[in-house]
């Protein structure tokens, strides 16, 4: 029934009737929703785009020369319209800005599992009833509630007392887009529980409902057990019990797609449901006689693939894998070929009409990239299959199909990858996942026997998860590269195609000349003399990197906040990895406390450190920041200036490391958190302190930036790092009014993102930030003054 994609002979420009192929309907979909995500602003023309399409409607009526081109457009228009229909639902229920960090109390319904964490649970709940006299709220939030909330049941109404924010992350160009996750999943804000009470419980059965019944029932009789969250990824695709070293070694191995509900987990259980059911079917002659065993074999199998999506959330994998063998059943019912192509394209269609802003999961790329990939490397092949060249082929196919998109996606490559799923995909799907859900099942029924086969499951589990551990600990297993020009990608895309064409394509060699821009991109480095600066968005901490012709260091190196997050390894990282940092010839910790030392650790694991200087109490392993010390690289130097040996004070802060950094191309004073009393020894010290560039001190704390301290500095620009709407208040409104009125043009990560500066002889300084570098539908404008 199935065979590989071919020409339809579809006659484009037919006199009386166009009927574009499903996988143009598809992509042409998938090309009018990433037109309204770019440009935002279509979508509050939503009836608008829907009177062009019926204009160009008319055109294909009457200009029959042309009607394919005009059917083409009014499908792109009306798909322009159904994108904007999900933008402008998410984007009107934006939580007005008047209402952020304000203490609210209304009701919620919990939706879908909560995710505990290290100090409390995240949650995604639907507003039941906004706040007395509130008229514009949210619709969808999700919620953070610290230290030790009772269980959290899908359906159950709350009546909750939070502080709620805008949809907002920190911007680096690199690294998981928060708001875009966010947007995706229809998140109108964030915000943190400080009470609660339960108003109602679930009154109706739901499949959250069940679910949660379901990983209750399995944490319980997996206490204690290592791999007990990879059994619930598989079962429930319920991944917030994975610790953080598995999921390292699964994304180092390539092999995270199969530790959650994949799309080849589906496809197997309905596989074996098919043919189980038609096997039985077949011993049945009167019911064979009714409905053929393979369509009740076909239908058995559909449910199955159902009931187990459900159960697994109808994540983007599972709804494309369902949609593929609701196209394949069809064909099987009423005995018709379809086209793989046109299958794959059918799934694309149905995905994108459920859930436009399916575009913005990363599994939605991976997943039909990948099966297109094997459609693709299948197709044209006149060589008769054997199975172990075909699980070669594929496993090639994937892996030099994927390779652009996870390199794009998540800034890496697996080299091991290829190894690792030719023994991960058929041990999970044939062997590990049939014994989870087997043993879940027969947990509710026959505890003994459940238990028995998902302390199997465990086992071979942990088996798995040392085997690829092994794998992965050689050092060349995991591939960092520069983040490359968007030209590596346009290439690289050809290549692919032309690579994994059938033999019988000429020059297929040459095609890996179309990948060198992906491994070898063009780096950008400072000239002799320069200074390039960058404050990495890292939310409520600092870190500032510094880079000279041949040198680079990093001034702080962000927060490790008390849920755990760490800047260190989420961005700091990323960054230096995405500009070719592969060494830090010095890390400066302006001082020890957790939101300028916190990532230092993870930053350690990831690249070479030649020296580390800490202000303050030393951290371990660092040498004591003091005034004094000087160095230059590349035409350009440096200077502690503070702390000096007669400084004494009772503050932390006051001891933070104050560099100065000298170039022809300006100045630089960067201030750590230095207050009052270490802002007036550094006027005490008789050292010039004039910068065109200031660090704003203590994240514009009320306590620092003196007055004299600005006249003495003199900046034309000054930079502020801090957390959106943090608790702490920073920066200050009054401090910011001093350089205001000092005529200096003050810049904020919060509304800026990673700030790019950088400093040519000669020339005004270059600035660029980041959530400048375009408007995405997701982004949430914010305001300068906090």
């Amino acid at each position: 029934m199935l065979k590989p994609a071919e020409s339809l002979g579809d006659d484009m420009g037919s006199a009386k009737c166009v009927v574009l192929p499903l996988w143009q309907m598809a992509l042409i979909l998938l090309a009018g929703t990433a037109l309204v995500l770019a440009f935002p602003w279509l979508a509050l023309q939503v009836v608008f785009l829907v009177g062009i399409a019926l204009l160009l409607a008319l055109g294909a009526w009457f200009f029959t020369a042309r009607r394919a081109v005009f059917v083409v457009l009014a499908w792109l228009v009306l798909s322009m319209a159904w994108g904007g229909l999900a933008v402008h639902e998410v984007r009107s229920g934006w939580l007005p800005a008047a209402l952020e960090v304000q203490k609210l109390t209304f009701e919620v319904r919990v939706l879908g599992l909560s995710e505990p964490g290290a100090r409390g649970t995240a949650f995604v709940a639907q507003v039941v009833s906004a706040p007395s006299g509130v008229e514009d709220f949210p619709r969808k939030l999700r919620l953070h509630w610290y230290d030790e909330p009772p269980l959290l049941r899908p359906g159950e109404v709350w009546r909750v007392t939070a502080r709620l924010k805008r949809p907002h992350g920190t911007v680096n160009g690199v690294g998981m887009d928060y708001e875009a996750w966010l947007f995706r999943h229809g998140v109108q804000a964030t915000g943190s529980v400080s009470s609660a009470e339960r108003v109602a419980v679930p009154v109706a059965w739901s499949v959250d409902a069940l679910r949660w019944q379901v990983r209750e029932h399995l944490m319980r009789r997996m206490a204690g057990e290592p791999s007990a969250g990879l059994v619930l990824g598989l079962v429930l695709g319920d991944r917030s019990l994975m610790s953080e070293a598995q999921w390292d070694v699964l994304l180092a191995s390539g092999t995270n797609h199969l530790l959650a509900i994949s799309g080849l987990h589906v496809t197997m259980i309905a596989g074996m449901v098919w043919w189980l059911a038609a096997w039985s079917w077949r011993r049945l002659p009167r019911l064979a006689l009714w409905i053929p065993a393979q369509v009740a074999g076909a239908l058995a199998g559909l449910l199955a693939a159902l009931a187990y999506s459900l159960l697994a959330g109808f994540s983007v994998p599972t709804q494309r894998t369902l949609f593929m063998l609701l196209a394949l059943v069809l064909a099987v019912v009423v005995r018709r070929e379809l086209v793989a192509r046109d299958i794959l394209g059918l799934a694309l269609l149905l995905v994108l009409l459920w859930d436009p802003l399916s575009v913005l999961d990363v599994g939605f790329w991976l997943s039909f990239a990948a099966v297109g990939l094997l459609i693709f490397a299948s197709s044209g092949r006149l060589v008769r299959p054997v199975w172990w060249r075909e699980l070669g082929a594929a496993q090639w196919a994937a892996f030099v199909g994927l390779l652009p998109l996870t390199v794009l996606l998540f800034q890496r490559g697996s080299w091991v990858s290829p190894l690792a799923n030719l023994v991960a995909i058929p041990w999970v799907s044939l062997w590990v996942t049939p014994l989870a859900l087997l043993g879940t099942l027969l947990s509710f029924v026959y505890a003994p026997l459940g238990d028995m086969l998902l302390w199997l499951a465990l086992r071979s589990l942990d088996g798995l998860m040392w085997l690829l551990a092994q794998m992965t600990s050689v050092p060349w297993a995991l591939w960092f590269p520069p983040t490359p020009s968007g030209w590596a990608f346009v290439l690289v895309v050809p290549g692919v195609f032309w690579l994994l064409a059938p033999r019988g394509v000429p020059l297929r060699g040459l095609a890996l000349l179309l990948f060198l821009p992906l491994f070898l991109p063009r780096l950008e480095q400072p000239a002799p003399g320069e200074l390039w600066l960058e404050w990495l968005d890292v939310g409520q901490g600092q870190a500032v990197l510094l880079r000279t012709a041949t040198h680079q260091m990093l001034y702080d190196a962000g927060p490790v906040n008390f849920g755990g997050r760490d800047a260190g390894e989420e961005v700091v990282l990323p960054v230096l990895r995405s500009l070719g940092v592969r060494a830090l010839d010095v890390v400066m910790l302006s001082n020890s406390d957790r939101d300028h030392a916190g990532g230092l650790r993870a930053i350690e694991q990831g690249v070479a450190l030649d020296g580390v200087w800490s202000g303050g109490e030393t951290v371990q392993g660092a040498q004591a920041c003091r005034q004094g010390l000087y160095w230059a690289w590349d035409g350009v130097s440096f200077k502690v200036l503070h702390p000096g040996a007669g400084f004494g004070s009772d503050k932390d802060n006051d001891w933070s490391c104050v560099l100065k950094i000298e170039s022809p191309s300006g100045r630089v004073l960067l201030t750590g958190d230095i207050e009052r009393r270490a802002e007036l020894a550094l006027l005490n010290s008789g050292e010039d302190l004039r910068a065109e560039v200031l660090q704003v001190p203590h994240h514009g704390s009320k306590t620092s930036s003196d007055v004299r301290l600005l006249v003495a500095v003199n900046p034309q620009l000054a930079v502020v790092s801090a957390g959106y709407r943090n608790p702490f208040k920073h920066p200050r409104p009054e401090v910011m009014a001093r350089y205001v009125a000092q005529g200096v043009q003050v810049v904020d990560t919060p509304s800026c993102g990673r700030v790019q500066l950088r400093l040519h002889e000669g020339q005004a300084p270059e600035l660029h930030c980041a959530r400048d570098a375009w408007t995405w539908a997701w982004r949430v404008p914010v305001e300068r003054d906090n």
